[in-house]
């Protein structure tokens, strides 16, 4: 079995040889040519994984992102029911009561 290197690097040593034993060259010309067909697939294949792996961290970027805009939220919320809070534990049971509509 002949090496890949040798189609890609000396494909004529390969089609001499061929012309000393009387073989035709259209094999090695369909090996040459489905080489290099699997070469440009493989480029491809490297092209569309490396957008797909741009596409993943931008999508999880995002998604930190919008874990960090719902924290943001939920810690706003969470400090004024603190302050709100303070604010109450100030205030007399009577007018606290009044306020929350329980008394």
């Amino acid at each position: 079995m002949l090496d890949m290197n040798l189609f890609r690097n000396e494909p004529d040593t390969i089609r001499k040889d061929h012309d000393k034993r009387g073989i035709s060259h259209e094999k090695i010309d369909k090996v040459i040519e489905l080489d290099q067909l699997w070469i440009n697939l493989q480029h491809d294949t490297n092209q569309l994984r490396a957008q797909k792996n741009t596409a993943a961290r931008v999508l999880e970027r995002q998604k930190k992102l919008a874990m960090s805009k719902k924290h943001n939220v939920f810690w706003n919320r969470l400090q004024n029911s603190v302050a709100k809070l303070q604010k109450w534990k100030r205030k007399p049971m009577r007018q606290f009561l009044k306020e929350t509509d329980c008394g």
